[in-house]
């Protein structure tokens, strides 16, 4: 298990629960947080090498329309394995609910999280069946593509880019999978079930596994296969965050032109109510930050400088343990209005909530709470609000 390293500079005093007060004549921070409201921001003083700073100093601008989708499997919790058990699924009723969240007329996307490569061609078949299941109801369909390898393949990059063009064979073949996310969080090295940063080389997992995937799709001519990665954005506050800013330096070291050719798209996971500890935070404004931080920080750190489209590939709240009902749906019509909002300012082009359904809505673990839908296919208040923005920001 390995960490990483940050320099800090101290421009911030932290007091009370998580408020901020900025200190005269420095920089205003990126606290993840969202205290300082968007293009009232100061531009960040550089060099900035840990993207320290709050880099939402712009206007809203629009642009071309979000593709908007959801996770409809379950969350993975943090740690070696997932505990809690899994409430199993209806699939009418499963089935019911996309129908009702997917915009007449328009796409709408499901991702599919936690296809992992120790599950070998077993799990291959699985997700073959989960995605003929989505596309025949005419949904689109983002598949996540995990390096977590089996004990004695872990750290071996040959094995796993046989895998990677394995999928690609498969899952590219159906015109309805439209994007492979090529491992997931790599810049997280502590959760071996959540997050692949926790393997033997996974940046070189990720790197090479996104040329192999790229070369193959070209191979085959799926031309409407993206081939993308991820990472987790993680506010400065949370004590594993290490440095995002060494992780992008690396992967771009690593893989250079090549690595950024084949690149069609870039994700990223955003909590903004924060994991570890829950935050007072204004969703708006931090959703606002994050998305600033990553096109004009993180991204030309890599080398990708230019308008790499963006994939909010994981944007969540928590209820039970983690808050209210009602909160959960204020926050997602702030996340989302935020997303439409800034879209042609940071290039999203495609946006999807995390998730559909609650693992366990008796659970003692916040994250098995952040579906839209009770575990019993129940709405809470947000589902609906969701519905209607889609309807309307598609």
């Amino acid at each position: 298990m390995k960490w990483r390293g940050r320099a800090v500079g101290v421009a911030i005093v932290v007091v009370g629960l998580g408020m901020t007060a900025i200190t005269p004549g420095w920089a205003v921070p990126w606290d993840g947080l969202g205290i300082a409201t968007p293009g009232e921001v100061s531009p960040p003083v550089q060099p900035d090498p840990e993207c320290i700073q709050n880099y939402a100093t712009d206007a809203p601008a629009g642009g071309t329309p979000v593709v908007w989708g959801i996770g409809p499997m379950e969350s993975g919790g943090g740690g070696a394995q997932q505990t809690t058990p899994f409430t199993p699924e209806d699939r009418e009723r499963a089935d019911q609910a996309l129908r009702q969240l997917k915009p007449t007329g328009k796409p709408f996307v499901v991702r599919l999280n936690r296809m992992f490569s120790a599950d070998g061609e077993d799990g291959i078949a699985r997700y073959k069946a989960l995605v003929d299941r989505y596309t025949a109801l005419g949904l689109q369909v983002e598949l996540q593509v995990r390096y977590h390898p089996e004990p004695a393949d872990n750290g071996n990059i040959d094995k796993w880019l046989d895998y990677v063009r394995r999928a690609v064979d498969v899952f590219g073949a159906n015109p309805g999978v439209t994007g492979l996310q090529i491992t997931n969080e790599v810049n997280i090295t502590i959760s071996a079930n959540t997050s692949d940063g926790y393997y033997l080389d996974a940046e070189q997992a990720l790197v090479r596994g996104v040329i192999e995937a790229k070369k193959q799709a070209r191979l085959r001519n799926y031309s409407q296969l993206g081939i993308g990665f991820n990472y987790a954005v993680l506010q400065p506050w949370l004590s594993f965050a290490g440095s995002t800013a060494g992780f992008w330096r690396d992967i771009g070291a690593l893989g250079g032109a090549e690595f950024r050719d084949s690149v069609d798209w870039i994700g990223f996971d955003y909590y903004p109510q924060g994991r570890i500890p829950p935050k007072l935070v204004d969703p708006y404004n931090s959703m606002v930050q994050a998305m600033a931080l990553v096109r004009k920080c993180y991204l030309p750190l890599a080398g990708f400088a230019g308008r790499t489209p963006l994939h909010i590939d994981e944007v969540g709240w928590a209820t039970g343990t983690h808050g209210t009902e009602d909160a959960q749906r204020d926050a997602l019509d702030a996340i989302v209005r935020a997303i439409n909002d800034y879209r042609g300012n940071y290039g999203i082009s495609e946006a999807y909530w995390f998730d559909l359904r609650d693992n366990n809505s008796s659970s003692p673990k916040y994250e098995d709470y952040y579906g839209l839908l009770r575990d019993d296919y129940t709405s809470k208040p947000a589902f609906d609000r969701y519905q209607q923005l889609v309807a309307e920001y598609s």
